[in-house]
């Protein structure tokens, strides 16, 4: 598994997150859920609507070899100008 990690903003401020890439290109982030004192973590997959080869925080290169990006207000993967 690939991982990367980002750091973003929400309705609550800023935070970050850390995300993996499975071998299907499927990306899944640790999400934590429970109160500061007793967490429990779990994987989420996020759709961003593309498979990927890999990626580095809201862009990625598909596994058709193009470059792409994503809002993480929107998470859907949209193709780089100029290819």
């Amino acid at each position: 598994m690939v991982t990367s990690s980002y750091s973003s903003t929400n309705d609550y401020g800023p935070f970050s997150q850390t995300c993996g890439l499975n071998a299907a290109g499927d990306i899944y982030c640790i999400v934590a859920t429970g109160s500061p004192l007793n967490y429990a973590y779990s994987l989420q997959q996020v759709d961003v609507g593309v498979p990927l080869k890999r990626f580095s925080g809201a862009c990625g290169i598909g596994v058709d070899d193009k470059a792409y990006c994503w809002s993480y207000k929107d998470m859907k993967a949209k193709l780089v100008l100029g290819q």
